[in-house]
């Protein structure tokens, strides 16, 4: 696929639709002024065959993986495709909100949230339900390409608490990732299950999902400090990782001092950051 940014955005079930237009409408603003040209925000259900086909313009679904899954013939329209024999489909989303910034060589990008199925029915009419997907308005997507227009765009949505994954493979010196938990339960989750495991067998990004989810939960907390910090003995032993990996040069400064989730935390805290147009 080669050098990737990558983005991926989280919203609550909880939000409105038309809250969530509204702020893309202000991100469009500020599309306009970096120059893309022309933009446009839509707010859709996709309960047609007709609009389910426009949605692959804009989202190309959520793959959900599931035994339930297996040797099992889903109703029409709801997939766009279905491995029974892996037990893995991708699901076509139920509504979404989306902004569609276009640039100067009329190549379209979309930016938004889509909400899908948590259920799905099968030619029998069984209701089948999938853990893969959840109530949350959810969307991910990547550019080929260094311009830092689209960087700006994601950072827009970061400060309204909405980004849950970036992964920038332009970024100098290499792939620089950063994940910001949905929630403190999320962030526990995921410390917990890395200290589970022996920490130096971790991948990069499983590792990162933890020591990610320590600067969420603990705001206060400096990496250059960790030695004489007083949080939780547990949550050392991710620190000293981090550093023995950094030392070693796996870490980009962005991941070892991953601000982005200590700054998602303040704003989750205070609810996202409601911008009107």
């Amino acid at each position: 696929m080669g050098l990737t940014y990558h983005y991926k955005f989280r919203a609550s079930a909880a939000r409105r639709a038309d809250e969530l237009e509204r702020f893309l409408k202000t991100v469009e603003l500020q599309a306009k002024e970096m120059g893309f040209d022309p933009t446009m925000v839509l707010k859709a259900e996709f309960d047609s065959p007709e609009r389910q086909e426009f949605a692959r313009r804009l989202t190309h679904g959520l793959v959900v993986r599931s035994e339930a899954l297996k040797g099992i013939e889903p109703v029409k329209n709801q997939v766009w495709s279905h491995n029974t024999t892996a037990g893995e489909c991708r699901l076509i989303p139920v509504s979404g909100v989306a902004l569609v910034a276009t640039d100067e060589d009329g190549a379209e990008t979309v930016f938004g949230f889509f909400k899908y199925s948590t259920t799905l029915k099968d030619r029998e009419e069984r209701e089948i339900e999938l853990r893969g997907a959840g109530p949350d308005w959810v969307f991910e997507d990547y550019v080929k390409t260094a311009e830092p227009r689209f960087r700006e765009i994601v950072r827009l949505f970061m400060e309204g608490g909405f980004v849950e994954e970036e992964e920038d493979d332009f970024a100098e010196g290499g792939s620089c990732y950063t994940y910001i938990p949905a929630s403190r339960t999320i962030a526990e989750i995921e410390i917990a299950a890395a200290l589970e495991k022996p920490l130096e067998k971790l991948s990069k990004r499983e590792f990162l999902k933890a020591y990610c989810s320590v600067a969420y939960l603990y705001p206060g907390f400096h990496p250059d400090d960790w030695e004489a910090w007083t949080g939780p003995a547990r949550i050392k032993a991710l620190l000293a990782e981090a550093w023995r990996r950094a030392d070693k040069g796996e870490f980009k400064d962005g991941e070892l001092y991953p601000y982005p989730a200590t700054k998602a935390a303040i704003i989750h805290a205070g609810g996202c950051r409601k911008i009107s147009a």
